[in-house]
């Protein structure tokens, strides 16, 4: 449907003059729909156009993380998004979302799925994670999903918990959250040395 088209089937006679109801749920998702078909670059373009006219808002309580998403790498950048594309549907939530890749995390340590966690022993499994991935290759790229989820599965065996549960632990030690992209893809984003450190820092933290 061309805008020629609309102009010539456009009829005012037609326009119902009572004021317009909007759905907020189906914009959101329309505008999610159009942020998905962007490319990588193209929605990186558009974010950080947006980012700098939104940081000139005063008083906007973001505005000292601004400076993160504006001097990160962008081919850094635009595989982050790639992970959160499916889901974002607004860019502000792309910049929530993508944040820990860019800084390192505050976990939530109220977040129910950690406090209803039942591993006993959680800075040990952290251990055991640190060693196994200690020894994965520098270059993550050359890293296998299904190796890295069989041995995480196989940790949890070792130390008889339940495999969701220790998955969830990870999460936490990466991400600071519950709530993330998919966790492998995650992991080779950051690098080995970068998620060593976090395991490592995650594990000092829960004492």
């Amino acid at each position: 449907f061309t805008l020629e088209q609309f102009i010539e089937e456009f009829d005012i006679k037609k326009v119902n003059p009572v004021s317009a109801v909007f759905d907020r749920k189906k914009l959101y998702w329309l505008n999610g729909v159009w942020l998905r078909m962007l490319s990588d670059e193209g929605y990186y373009k558009k974010f950080i156009n947006w980012i700098k006219e939104y940081s000139n808002y005063q008083n906007v309580p973001e505005k000292r993380f601004f400076e993160t998403y504006l001097t990160a790498d962008m081919g850094y950048m635009m595989k982050a998004i790639a992970l959160e594309k499916e889901r974002a549907k607004t860019f502000s939530e792309m910049a929530d979302s993508i944040m820990f890749l860019l800084a390192d995390p505050k976990p939530n340590f109220d977040d129910p799925k950690f406090v209803d966690m039942k591993i006993k022993g959680k800075k040990a499994v952290l251990m055991r994670l640190f060693i196994k991935f200690e020894k994965y290759n520098e270059d993550s790229s050359l890293w296998s999903h299904e190796d890295w989820e069989a041995d995480v599965r196989s940790i949890a065996d070792e130390v008889k918990e339940k495999h969701g549960d220790v998955f969830m632990l990870l999460r936490f030690a990466i991400t600071g959250s519950s709530v993330s992209p998919e966790l492998f893809s995650t992991m080779q984003l950051l690098g080995k040395n970068k998620s060593l450190e976090r395991i490592n820092n995650f594990k000092e933290m829960i004492g």
